[in-house]
């Protein structure tokens, strides 16, 4: 179920294995560090366990947000939908998705998005200002805190302009049937097969 404390201010979500290379907790500390300060009952919601569960804990607890970062565990794949429904973004730092399935659910069920282009899963699934938004996730430590703050400076953009994340959202739902809806995916079979 979702706690009610997330009611309080606006909602971040974030998803996945908590393992190292999904790299949440980028995310918690890209909250911690520009997004929280400036949206004081902003919360971020970080769904899923792993190896690294503890780890992403101590960065919330050490980055002084653990009172607004919340870890539910696992979510039942049934239940994900109403998690994105309820969240005002969902943000996305992993550098390490082939496709990125967590991501694909959110924009099926059109939850605005701000992730790090990645060459890969994101890269493939979000055209930047369309269906969400893909920023350059830096090379080095110096152009990774740029890319970190314009992360945040992106999240609260768009937490303040809800006509922005329903357009967003929109593109995002109708882009990701048409490109992925069962019929959609059988047709690109049956031409796969027919030009085999």
């Amino acid at each position: 179920h979702l706690s009610p404390a997330l009611a309080r201010g606006s909602r971040l979500l974030s998803a996945g294995r908590h393992t190292r290379e999904k790299s949440q907790d980028r995310v918690i500390r890209i909250f911690a560090r520009h997004v929280a300060p400036h949206d004081p009952e902003c919360t971020l919601t970080v769904i899923g366990e792993g190896p690294d569960t503890a780890f992403y804990k101590a960065v919330a607890r050490e980055a002084g947000v653990e009172d607004r970062v919340f870890f539910p565990g696992e979510v039942p794949f049934t239940q994900m939908a109403d998690y994105y429904a309820y969240a005002d973004l969902f943000v996305h730092t992993s550098l390490s998705e082939t496709f990125g399935n967590v991501l694909g659910e959110a924009l099926w069920c059109g939850t605005p998005t701000v992730a790090f282009a990645d060459g890969m899963g994101v890269s493939a699934q979000i055209k930047d200002g369309v269906n969400g938004v893909a920023l350059s996730p830096g090379t080095d430590d110096s152009s990774s805190r740029d890319a970190d703050r314009a992360f945040g400076r992106a999240v609260l953009r768009l937490l303040d302009d809800p006509q922005e994340r329903a357009r967003i959202g929109k593109a995002a739902s109708r882009i990701a049937r048409e490109r992925s809806s069962p019929r959609a995916v059988q047709e690109k079979l049956a031409f796969a097969f027919q030009h085999a």
